[in-house]
């Protein structure tokens, strides 16, 4: 059984359009609601607006202004882990055993991932023991890195603060010299934890120049942090209603087009 599980859902690395932030933070929550996540949701947005105008239980909405970069050329890298250090999401449960699941809000939920996070337990059947869970999308050539995605990662609540330290530390003597990528598939790589990757095909990050429908048919999460901010929102928009408001009949397009 899963035990309080928190989705954290980071602010989008968009500084031009604080709208982009909204649709594609609601469609990421949506999705967990509609294939009915049991844990708790936590946002972060940088404008002080409502996801919803009714609000949804187990939702949390909080403000945050992502600070502005040094360097221009900064201004698309590193988001993720200067708001994790600069307002570290600490837990909103009691213990520390409980999944705290990462996400890049351009993501999509396409089926019930309760099934993805393994509880503590004992016994001749128990599952794994497993602190730490990644998505792999791939290797460098040419050094061998194995890349880890930052569109989702998940580790129990206790480890949190240790793996963001790690992130931090690794961002600020390395960005100069390797990707936010390449940053955090070595941070992964060198975690002291008990790390699985999800389940195969349970969990993808498809590249924007090589869609595997049949992989998305299948999946039961969706993720896509690294294309570019018009083609994210276009991309999960037509995804997200063909989805769960697509049916043979076409009911939403007559009643939008009638």
């Amino acid at each position: 059984m899963l035990v309080d599980p928190e989705v954290i859902i980071l602010p989008h690395d968009s500084f031009e359009s604080p709208e982009l932030n909204i649709v594609i933070t609601k469609m990421a929550v949506s999705s967990l609601l509609r294939t009915h996540f049991t844990g708790s949701i936590v946002t972060h947005s940088p404008v002080d607006l409502p996801l919803f105008k009714i609000a949804r239980q187990g939702l949390v909405e909080k403000t945050y202004q992502l600070p502005e970069p040094r360097m221009p050329s900064d201004r698309s890298s590193g988001n993720s882990i200067r708001f994790l250090r600069d307002r570290p999401p600490g837990p909103a449960h009691k213990g520390d055993s409980h999944w705290v699941i990462i996400t890049d809000p351009a993501s999509l939920v396409l089926r019930n991932i309760d099934h993805l996070f393994p509880s503590v337990s004992s016994g001749a059947y128990a599952a794994e023991a497993t602190d730490f869970l990644w998505l792999k999308v791939g290797r460098a050539q040419r050094t061998g890195i194995v890349f880890a995605s930052r569109g989702i990662w998940a580790v129990r609540a206790r480890y949190l603060k240790m793996v963001v330290e790690r992130w931090g530390s690794k961002w600020e003597t390395e960005q100069h010299r390797l990707t936010e990528d390449e940053v955090w598939s070595a941070v992964v790589s060198d975690l002291p934890l008990r790390k699985r990757c999800f389940e195969h095909e349970e969990v993808i990050a498809p590249p924007i120049d090589s869609i595997d429908w049949t992989a998305i048919g299948s999946a039961a999460f969706l993720t896509i942090p690294d294309w570019p901010d018009r083609q994210q929102q276009e991309f999960l928009q037509a995804l997200y209603f063909g989805k769960f408001f697509g049916d043979e009949t076409g009911l939403m397009i007559n009643i939008l087009d009638s």
